[in-house]
């Protein structure tokens, strides 16, 4: 059997898809990328010399990959890294089929308050919806905050978002790093990155009434 990740967004382009396969040889778990962005293929290169045991499975967290994923030269804001992990706790059992089958994960740019960034991140595996707003205080300075019901999120994550301006991607690392205390295949780390990459202008997205991301999961 092998596990789905199916990604489109816009954040490196108007449809960029990329497709993840997670599946298990020789108990073994290993991962394949293929993707329309040339940008991943350092990436997916290193992703097929990739062998987790189930230990290392449950031990992966999104930073472990986000320093694999940053050495090819990937940026913050990339959604492809939780995407993979996804797959991997699909193909493990750890996020059951049937839920994943009819779910999939939306972000959305909100484009009704032209003074600050704010995406509605919907994740069905979870059953949640969140929002992330980012802010400029000043040309060097981004507040972001999130609004989430998770009650992980609240703890162990808005606190560090929330705690001061976030001046470079730099500080989107330290969400990364301190999102070893929530579970990894959840998408608000990644959408901080995003939140900070389109309020400084250096990502936009063309399309405002179509999602940033979608990701979609199935099995085979």
């Amino acid at each position: 059997m092998t596990s789905k990740a199916t990604v489109k967004e816009q954040i490196c382009g108007v449809e960029v898809r990329s497709e993840i396969e997670s599946y298990t040889t020789d108990g073994k778990c290993r991962v394949k990328l293929v993707s329309s962005c040339s940008k991943v293929s350092p990436f997916a290169e290193k992703l097929e010399k990739l062998e987790l045991d189930r230990l290392q499975v449950y031990n992966l967290g999104l930073y472990d990959l986000w320093l694999v994923a940053r050495s090819c030269g990937l940026k913050p804001y990339c959604p492809i890294p939780t995407a993979i992990i996804n797959a991997i706790w699909l193909e493990n059992g750890m996020i059951a089929e049937s839920l994943a089958s009819r779910s999939i994960t939306k972000m959305f740019l909100d484009p009704s308050d032209k003074t600050k960034t704010r995406i509605k991140i919907e994740q069905p595996l979870c059953g949640y919806i969140a929002f992330v707003k980012a802010n400029s205080i000043s040309p060097q300075k981004i507040e972001i905050t999130i609004v989430t019901p998770c009650a992980k999120v609240r703890r162990y994550l808005k606190r560090e978002v929330e705690i001061k301006p976030f001046r470079s991607f730099e500080d989107c690392e330290r969400v990364f790093k301190q999102a070893k205390n929530i579970t990894p295949t959840c998408f608000i780390p990644v959408a901080v990155s995003i939140a900070f990459a389109l309020e400084t202008q250096v990502i936009k997205i063309e399309e405002v009434k179509k999602p940033i991301l979608e990701v979609s999961f199935s099995r085979a």
